[in-house]
């Protein structure tokens, strides 16, 4: 293999590559395979890649060494697999077809002393899906901008797919690649915390409320005598296993309970709540859509009778719009803890000085 080196630059819609060639036409397969997601290695573990070579070796009379050559260092700097000419055409139309044209046409080229980089010509306007290499972009692109915003990285794959109206990214028309870069580009994020809107009087009265309420079971947790905790029920199966719960008259799950008196109820009810929002908080980085519909369970009562009064329909209405806001800003705080873990003494007072 000659070592001077001869880069082509392979262009299309959008994406632009650099191939290292050497004046006898070797290529860098591993330059090259990168922007594709894929890897020369793998190629040549196929069988029918084994199969080639072998071929290749009696008709040319070389060893496989001659035809596959491996150097240390970064491709940039000569590194890498490089590939005899007869293997990379192959190799390249396993990346991509039309690349695998490009590259016979410089291949022809170099072996015949031209150094002109060949272009292939433009093609008419279709609606054929974005290439292997154009998906690599556009998640490259997602995944910049979900570190830079703290944004999931599903964010702006669903973004894109709304905007563009896909099932998926990869069935994005390949002459809307640029567009669809461009907006990943420009997506609107709100950086920072959540902005939540000031609240009205209504509501201010009736956060000060809250906050006389919490000082008040504040208070009383801290004049609560130390009690042994109850033992946890061994192996449940099922939510009616659980000892905290109760079942109605037709063996329903009625909601939380524990039988203790008044002062003991609410520690009681605390260290289900505890317990509840620790297994809670892992589920929501698994599936935050399964933690919500668990935590509007726990809020609303597992299981009630409907009625059929209008009385009743207004109140669920308002308690399931309630309990849906305090789920929301729950798995908004979770979020923010999975971010950023607060310092243990950064909890609140009520949580503190009952040692958990």
């Amino acid at each position: 293999m000659n070592t001077q080196m001869i880069v082509k630059t392979y262009e299309h819609e959008g994406l632009s590559l650099k191939v290292p060639f050497t004046n006898d036409a070797f290529f860098n397969a591993t330059a090259v395979a990168k922007p594709f997601d894929r890897r020369p290695v793998d190629w040549l573990a196929l069988p029918d890649t084994k199969s080639y070579i072998n071929q290749v070796c009696d008709f040319l009379t070389l060893d496989k060494n001659q035809l596959v050559i491996t150097k240390f260092g970064n491709p940039t700097a000569g590194g890498g697999t490089w590939m005899h000419p007869k293997l990379g055409v192959p190799f390249s139309r396993w990346l991509d077809t039309r690349f695998a044209i490009w590259c016979d046409l410089q291949v022809e080229s170099i072996l015949h002393g031209s150094q002109a980089s060949l272009p292939l010509p433009t093609p008419a306007i279709s609606d054929d899906p974005i290439t292997p290499a154009q998906q690599s972009a556009i998640r490259q692109m997602a995944t910049r901008r979900s570190r830079e915003t703290g944004k999931y990285i599903s964010f702006f794959y669903t973004g894109l797919n709304d905007h563009f109206e896909l099932g998926k990214y990869s069935q994005l028309p390949a002459r809307r690649f640029e567009e669809a870069m461009a907006f990943l580009e420009a997506m609107p994020i709100t950086k920072g915390k959540l902005a939540l809107p000031a609240p009205d009087q209504q509501t201010s009265v009736l956060l000060q409320q809250i906050s006389e309420s919490v000082a008040r079971v504040e208070s009383a947790v801290t004049a609560a005598p130390a009690r042994e905790k109850k033992p946890a029920v061994k192996n449940p199966r099922r939510a009616e296993d659980l000892s905290f719960v109760r079942l109605d008259h037709h063996q329903r799950l009625l909601g939380w309970t524990v039988e203790h008196d008044d002062d003991e109820v609410w520690n009681d009810g605390l260290e289900v709540g505890f317990g509840f929002s620790e297994e809670l908080r892992t589920l929501s980085h698994n599936n935050e859509r399964e933690a919500y519909h668990a935590l509007c369970a726990a809020l609303l009562g597992l299981h009630r009778e409907p009625g059929t009064g209008e009385n009743w329909r207004q109140g669920r209405g308002q308690e399931m719009g309630f309990v849906d806001a305090i789920a929301c800003l729950a798995l908004i705080g979770m979020r923010e803890v999975r971010m950023s873990p607060p310092a243990p003494d950064a909890w609140p007072n009520p949580l503190r000085r009952i040692g958990v």
